[in-house]
């Protein structure tokens, strides 16, 4: 945010980003490509944990070291792994997805390179809601994954 001055009066704040109309916003291609080799790797060769999931529920996952030694690990949870048909066309601004705190994810998509780097949830027919998101060369050790 900017603070400017306005004939004298005491300083107000003014919004450095455009106001968005919508809560939504269309899901970001390279979010869709990154979800889609995520959930290619675990239907290829993830392994399904009955009840494994820290609420109970069914967890798909599978490690990995890549070819430059990095180690990458995929989970998916939820009652089945999704296909890549069920990636949502949009996604929550955060600030909108902070508001509904009672909201649980009927998946939750969650990539460590060895760190944390992408967790995502959603529910099918709503947009889905970014929990945590780093780019890095992660990314194309996930692709390369996908496609080995």
């Amino acid at each position: 945010m900017d603070i400017s001055q306005d004939n004298g009066d005491a300083p107000r704040l003014v919004r450095s980003y455009r106001e968005a109309s919508s809560a939504r916003i269309a899901t970001h291609p390279q979010l869709r490509q990154l979800m889609a080799s995520a959930l290619a790797v675990l239907a290829r060769a993830g392994v399904r944990r009955n009840g494994a999931g820290p609420e109970g529920e069914n967890q798909f996952d599978w490690s990995g070291v890549c070819a430059n030694g990095a180690k990458l690990e995929i989970v998916c949870r939820g009652e089945h792994l999704p296909g890549q048909q069920s990636i949502p066309d949009e996604t929550l601004r955060p600030a909108d997805a902070a508001a509904n705190v009672k909201w649980r994810a009927q998946y939750r998509l969650i990539v460590r390179a060895p760190i944390l780097a992408f967790d995502i949830a959603w529910r099918e027919n709503e947009p889905l809601r970014i929990m945590s998101f780093s780019r890095g060369s992660w990314e194309d050790d996930l692709h390369k994954a996908a496609t080995a």
